[in-house]
């Protein structure tokens, strides 16, 4: 099916030096820039609800971070998943021969996401990249774009549109239309916060005694890394440093697949003086000490920072959305030769030890990745971009339960979690200064009016990535589903406001949460029906249950059912009054619970039922082997008015199990 995508996208565009690149003046109903994936979804949605879309990648791929790299989707609350993001691991799913997956190599991420643009026959500018903008009091009209690889060469493309969409991870557009907006971190008290500002925590934290300078003890030697040193050093104080950019980087030790981890053009040994230094202190004995493994499929897996000195390229970019673009791209080099001269300098340096040198080499750059940018992604991860001030401001109260707000468009699951922002000097030593890492609260609801600037600045232009929002609730919400989800619901409030001739800001938010509701992968199909063991369809049938959150991570929902008992019946169901008459695929959520065999006494198999008016269908599950996935029941005709129960019972074997959640899928 995707080959069929690929042969349509040459239709518009995507192999773009033909016609389209020709063409200088675009007039459309909505413009999306940023080709990111929650770039590509807002274009999907408008497109999808019968609008003129253009969509413009000033990158060479699309898809932003899930194709360039980020195959390891981790996130607390799963089920906080919803439209066409939760569809988007649907797809992914099909890929690899499952229902749903969240783990994915960045070739199929690009694949999935191109097969979107095709799929919705979406104009695409590639390479291209924003001059100029044309405003008239707070409405956009027209934009102008450059070519990005022969910027003094091809003309200038000029795009109208009733509604403009920036998604970008840099907020381009919205700071070129006049839009406020901040950089850094605010003070704790800006917002009433408590994990704001200067913060200069234990979390990946250097240990004591690190000389800074070249020659230990001379200053005027000059500093081993960056050093940004503040006026001051109190914690909670406003700070213009972000977290730290960096690569997210896919290897294989598969050397069938393998390009080995060569010397960067730029390499200077000198960048991991502060490395060899914090060996002396704290000697390394594995990489997993210094880097964070993820496993992705075909021996695959994905490398993200880890511990006190790894990928994040601390204090490097600094000032970074005040350069021009061709000094953007060199700090961006700079990024690229620190991240795969750190790779070369582990597999090679003879002051790594041995055992680290040989773990390395045993790594390499898939061939098969990235293969217009020689096996490197292209994107450079930007963890935080300018924010935009818009008409609601999301916080930590927001983050903590206490905020609510009622026009949620999307739920933010993560903890708050931000990367050090730079290295300074206390007691003479070099430490680093920014991380947070806390968690401990329930999935939180983002305000449309977080993605809407304000109302005096711009009627026309909607912003879901660099959104409105404190850097500590910036630092929960970051997730690309979230920015998924989010670039879907601008895609539909840009559909409403062209429809009811209003402002972005004005648009009825319950039109837009009862399309994010009813048609949430805007296929026209019935809603799936989901039952969790919090709901009124679930029913304790017998012996007693307690519902359990600590220690069952990934379960679906708030919590999932364990059996007090390990003998004797026990059993409980799911049932579901059918609304609407058709063919229902069943699923059972089930986890991998091998690894609570420890705390819990589980039995082994347990027996799920399908019971419907005039249908039984019953399967043994395994519950400690498989992998965490929904469970194939089968389709099922069911009429409507009558009930289908989903039973779990267990098998007669001793030992506690696990009821979590199911789902109804309609087939029509």
């Amino acid at each position: 099916m995707l080959k069929r995508f690929f042969s349509i996208l040459l239709l518009f565009g995507f192999c773009s030096s033909t016609a389209i690149s020709r063409q200088t003046d675009y007039d459309v109903d909505v413009c999306v820039y940023g080709a990111t994936a929650g770039g590509i979804f807002a274009a999907y949605a408008a497109k999808k609800m019968g609008k003129s879309v253009i969509l413009i990648s000033p990158e060479k791929e699309v898809g932003g971070m899930l194709s360039s790299g980020l195959g390891f989707v981790d996130i607390r609350g799963k089920y906080t998943i919803t439209g066409l993001a939760r569809d988007f691991f649907r797809r992914i799913g099909r890929h690899y021969g499952a229902f749903e997956i969240w783990t994915f190599e960045p070739h199929v991420a690009r694949e999935v996401l191109l097969g979107y643009i095709g799929e919705a026959g979406i104009m695409t500018l590639q390479q291209y990249r924003l001059t100029a903008v044309a405003k008239t009091e707070n409405t956009l009209r027209q934009i102008e774009l450059e070519s990005v690889s022969q910027p003094g060469e091809l003309a200038h493309k000029r795009i109208t549109a009733k509604i403009f969409i920036d998604c970008s991870y840099e907020g381009d557009l919205l700071a070129k239309s006049g839009i406020t907006y901040t950089v850094g971190r605010e003070g704790n008290g800006k917002y009433s916060e408590s994990y704001n500002g200067f913060q200069l925590s234990r979390h990946n934290q250097l240990p004591d005694g690190i000389d800074p300078f070249k020659i230990k003890g001379d200053s005027t030697s000059g500093y081993i890394c960056e050093i940004a040193q503040p006026e001051e050093m109190q914690e909670g104080t406003v700070d213009p440093y972000i977290p730290a950019f960096g690569f997210r980087i896919c290897l294989t030790d598969n050397y069938q697949n393998l390009r080995p981890l060569e010397k960067p053009e730029n390499y200077d040994a000198g960048q991991y003086e502060l490395l060899l230094r914090l060996w002396k202190k704290n000697p390394v004995h594995s990489l997993k000490q210094m880097f964070v493994f993820k496993q992705l499929p075909n021996h695959k897996v994905e490398l993200n920072s880890g511990g006190p000195f790894s990928l994040d390229a601390i204090g490097l970019n600094a000032g970074y959305f005040a350069l021009d673009y061709f000094a953007r791209q060199q700090k961006r080099r700079q990024h690229h030769d620190f991240a795969r001269g750190l790779l070369y300098f582990y597999a090679h340096d003879e002051r790594v030890p041995k055992k680290i040198r040989q773990e390395m080499q045993k790594w390499g750059l898939p061939h098969d990745e990235f293969t217009a940018s020689e096996n490197w992604p292209e994107q450079i991860y930007i963890r935080e971009g300018r924010r935009m001030l818009g008409e609601y401001v999301m916080t930590e109260s927001n983050c903590f339960g206490r905020g609510k707000v009622p026009d949620g468009i999307a739920l933010a699951a993560g903890e708050i979690n931000a990367h050090h922002a730079r290295r300074l000097i206390v007691e003479g030593a070099v430490k680093n200064e920014g991380a947070v890492k806390i968690g401990g609260f329930a999935p939180w609801a983002i305000s449309y009016r977080a993605i809407t600037p304000r109302r005096e600045e711009a009627a026309n232009i909607l912003v879901p990535l660099c959104l409105s929002a404190s850097h500590s609730a910036w630092s929960s919400l970051r997730t690309e589903p979230v920015f998924m989800m989010l670039g879907q619901a601008a895609g539909l409030a840009a559909v409403l406001a062209i429809d009811d001739s209003c402002s972005v800001q004005q648009i009825a938010y319950e039109k837009l949460q009862r399309l994010l509701h009813d048609d949430p992968y805007l296929n026209g199909r019935a809603p799936e029906i989901l039952i969790d063991n919090s709901d009124a369809g679930f029913k304790r049938h017998s012996g007693s249950w307690l519902a359990v959150t600590d220690g069952l991570a990934l379960h679906y929902g708030e919590d999932a059912l364990v059996s007090a008992d390990t003998t004797g019946e026990r059993v409980v169901q799911f049932s579901q009054v059918i609304a609407q008459s058709g063919r229902y695929r069943l699923y059972f959520y089930r986890r991998n619970y091998t690894f609570l065999r420890d705390d819990f006494p589980l039995a082994r198999l347990a027996f799920i039922s399908v019971i419907a008016k005039k249908q039984k269908k019953r399967k043994l599950w395994d519950m400690i082997s498989g992998r965490t996935d929904w469970l194939d029941l089968g389709i099922f005709s069911l009429s409507a008015g009558e009930t289908c129960t989903i039973e779990l019972r267990n098998a007669g074997e001793s030992g506690k199990i696990i009821a979590d959640a199911v789902l109804l899928v309609p087939q029509f």
